[in-house]
């Protein structure tokens, strides 16, 4: 079964670890989609994902955490390293910072990143999604320029 390079695009975008700072250059290198395709594509799915995972975050980790010590201690881990590395910033900025934050192409930022700030930061769904759906757009935007040689990132 062969699958269509828009759904290969689409389900890469999901990820966390790449999400469409991966799907769009592959979208247009490997898979030679135009630009607006492997955008389009790759927004979507970044965006549905985290939503989705925004949604569910709460309910994940409660029932892994009382499940499995180990899965415990990670998510403590994780969540009180993002806390001590972000706190200021959030408690001042809120959603604006979510929406950098999300938006600039670097490792260790992204949707699935600003999904876990606006859970430990408290940011409400109705504020959360949109911030990070505009930062999500943002990134789309600065990783397709990248892609196509139009600005050029040290």
């Amino acid at each position: 079964m062969d699958i269509p390079p828009e759904l290969k695009v689409f389900i890469i975008s999901m990820s966390p670890v790449g999400e469409l700072r991966a799907s769009i250059p592959i979208g247009i290198g490997l898979f030679k989609m135009t630009w607006k395709e492997a955008f389009l594509f790759s927004f979507i799915g970044n965006s549905l994902a985290v939503i989705v995972g925004l949604l569910l975050l709460d309910k994940v980790v409660n029932f892994l955490s009382v499940r499995s010590r180990l899965l415990f201690r990670l998510f403590e881990w994780i969540f009180d390293r993002t806390k001590r590395k972000y706190e200021n910033r959030f408690k001042v900025w809120k959603e604006l910072a979510l929406i950098f934050f999300v938006a600039i192409p670097l490792p260790g930022t992204g949707g699935w990143t600003g999904v876990v700030c606006a859970y430990l930061f408290g940011i409400p769904y109705r504020r959360a999604i949109p911030s990070i759906v505009l930062g999500i757009f943002f990134a789309g935007v600065i990783t397709t320029l990248c892609t196509l040689g139009i600005i050029k990132l040290i």
